[in-house]
């Protein structure tokens, strides 16, 4: 057997079978950037990385691929696209069980077949072979993993995202199969695994079975992540967060499109949507019944106040909160809004820190204010400066909240029916500052 790229300089070295000789290509010299390798005759181009269990195999990706990310942002600088945003039309999960299906045909060809002399040194090229670098074996796994692609029906080609992991699954495989033929050579009896993702790959076992993937649309998960028993913790409020999201999604890419298929671009256009939204749209007859894209039109034209720098950020946090789950249910592999920054957001509405100077002022102007006494109105803003709290967890504090943890003076905060919390690490116990306790605080404990 031929392996694909050889050069001059080659030693042979025996296959599978005896009767075909696989000849192992001298390491070629790579000018310019790593991993930029001709996949075939006379195209080369760099491909998603995926993570290796070779730390010098994924120390290369990782080079190529912080090579490869650059040049997404300089495309996405001009608008263009990027391969980053390519979807991937194979589960990992598939790639896997490829992997397994393969090892186990081939141990299954092994089947009943009785070592001879030369077996041992075959099993033992191979592995020293399969052990050298990656260029040396990269063509062999290369050419294979495009014919198991085409036997198994999987949509996987060269370039494409998963497409290394692909090969570094194919590659494990190989050299589990070499190991266990050197243990048949060695007349060791007792199965071992060698790798423990083949751990359940053995010739008595039931064959492995890709499965076939049902394209999940935006619609479907839209509705499954609206109906799911989770959510049910959520207040109306953080739930109405996910409405203008997912409306501006739908209307970018529409209900049809597999999850799986939206790319980083399409989300990056929802929240820039969104950005161009007027503040309190809503209350706005002449907005009655438009898009949310035309809405942000005639914003844009209008020049109208659009909404807060904050705000759109909360929509792109729960944009990508929305892909979190779909990730978290298996219904895609990415999230591709993750880190999404808005663009063209009004500034204006930001939150800026109070000055000193403006912090001293409100406390001198605290007495009067609340009408020489210590009530609400003195504690609210006391509490919000020595404790770091949210101020709709200051306005909901009772005497009962005001209590002794371990000798310490503490705020409790904990769900109750008369109170929400924003989230569940929200529960929790704040020290009471000494500076609270000097001004009287603790005279309202029961």
């Amino acid at each position: 057997m031929q392996v694909p790229g050889c050069a001059a300089g080659v030693c042979d070295i025996k296959f599978n079978d005896r009767a075909s000789r696989a000849e192992i290509p001298a390491r070629p010299r790579f000018s310019g950037l790593s991993r930029a390798f001709p996949i075939n005759p006379g195209y080369s181009r760099f491909v998603r990385i995926s993570v290796s269990n070779n730390t010098r195999v994924a120390a290369n990706r990782a080079r190529a691929k912080a090579v490869e990310v650059d040049a997404a942002f300089q495309k996405a600088k001009l608008g263009l696209p990027s391969e980053l945003t390519t979807a991937s039309k194979v589960a990992i999960s598939q790639l896997e069980t490829a992997a397994r299906l393969y090892l186990y045909d081939q141990e299954r060809a092994h089947r009943g077949s009785t070592p001879d002399e030369n077996d041992q040194m075959d099993a033992s090229e191979m592995l020293t072979y399969l052990g050298s670098d990656y260029e040396a074996w990269a063509g062999m796994i290369h050419k294979l993993a495009e014919e198991l692609a085409d036997n198994y029906k999987l949509p996987i080609k060269p370039g494409d995202k998963n497409w290394l992991e692909f090969i570094d699954l194919l590659h494990r495989a190989e050299v589990e199969h070499q190991h266990r033929r050197l243990d048949r050579a060695r007349h060791l009896r007792s199965f071992k695994t060698h790798d423990k993702f083949f751990e359940e790959v053995y010739d008595g076992a039931a064959r492995p079975n890709i499965q076939v993937l049902t394209a999940n649309t935006l619609g479907d998960v839209i509705n499954r992540f609206e109906s799911d028993p989770h959510r049910k913790h959520l207040t109306e409020s953080a739930g109405k967060k996910y409405i203008i999201p997912l409306a501006a999604l739908r209307e970018v890419v529409g209900d049809e499109i597999p999850i799986s298929a939206i790319t980083r671009a399409q989300c990056a256009e929802t929240i820039d949507i969104i950005a161009r939204l007027p503040s309190n749209y809503t209350k706005y007859r002449e907005f009655k019944g438009k898009t949310l894209r035309d809405i942000s039109l005639i914003s844009e034209e209008s020049g109208r106040k659009l909404l807060a720098r904050g705000t759109v950020e909360v929509y792109a946090h729960h944009l990508s909160a929305f892909f979190n789950f779909a990730l978290q249910k298996g219904l895609c592999e990415t999230n591709p809004a993750t880190r999404l920054t808005p663009k063209g957001v009004n500034s204006e509405g930001g939150r800026v820190p109070f000055l000193p100077d403006e912090l001293q002022r409100m406390i001198n102007g605290l007495p009067e204010w609340c009408d020489w006494e210590r009530n609400g109105r003195f504690w609210v803003p006391m509490i919000a400066l020595y404790s770091g709290m949210r101020i709709g967890e200051i306005i909901w504090l009772t005497q009962e909240d005001l209590q002794i943890d371990s000798g310490h003076h503490v705020f409790v905060l904990t769900r109750t029916t008369d109170r929400s919390l924003k989230t569940p690490g929200s529960a929790r116990k704040i020290p009471i500052h000494s500076t609270l306790i000097y001004l009287g605080i603790l005279s309202l404990m029961t």
